[in-house]
């Protein structure tokens, strides 16, 4: 994943985020719209990977034993639809570094000289 601290802002809102409208309590208001263009933006972020299609549903055997072949995501392109297919620990863990990326936490260093205290 390239790093979203080094990545312009612009290119980590996406070009679709114009779209997203926000509610009086800054949530979107069409959150399939909001969730399909984080995965595009995370789809723009992702160099490379290595992870199994978690949307493939496995097969059991009579004695309930899962017999079923991992299926590999494709490595290129990374696409919106793609980045869907995560399974959702690793879903997760993406958006939490976009999200550092995009706020990234305020270190005491950050504060000198704001007059926030730390």
């Amino acid at each position: 994943m390239r790093n979203p601290r080094l990545v312009p802002l612009d290119e980590m809102r996406g070009k679709d985020a114009e779209e997203i409208t926000l509610g009086p309590d800054g949530t979107p208001t069409d959150t399939d719209a909001a969730t399909r263009s984080g995965y595009a933006t995370l789809a723009r972020l992702i160099v490379g990977w290595h992870v199994y299609d978690a949307s493939v549903m496995p097969e059991l055997n009579a004695a309930g034993e899962d017999v079923s072949v991992p299926v590999l995501l494709p490595q290129a392109p990374v696409t919106a639809a793609t980045v869907a297919k995560l399974p959702s620990v690793i879903l997760t863990r993406l958006m939490e570094e976009m999200a550092a990326g995009i706020n990234p936490p305020r270190t005491p260093a950050s504060q000198e000289g704001t007059g926030t205290p730390s």
